[in-house]
């Protein structure tokens, strides 16, 4: 079912990976905030990081210049 319904909707997934990763760093942001449960913030980097590595990478258009 869960694979019918991301064929449906057009996604991929390194989108749904993305969403996931986001989803976890927001949830581990109230961790942090939370007086009794204990976060790490090593770990919210490396999430932070694992969301870097995964935003689509953009190529600049070259630029050619002729010399005589």
């Amino acid at each position: 079912m869960a694979s019918k319904n991301a064929l449906e909707s057009g996604r991929n997934g390194r989108q749904n990976l993305t969403a996931v990763v986001d989803w976890m760093i927001e949830k581990h942001m109230v961790i942090l905030r939370s007086p009794e449960l204990k976060g790490s913030v090593g770990d919210l980097i490396k999430l932070i990081q694992l969301a870097r590595e995964l935003e689509p990478f953009e190529v600049e258009p070259g630029t050619v210049s002729w010399i005589d």
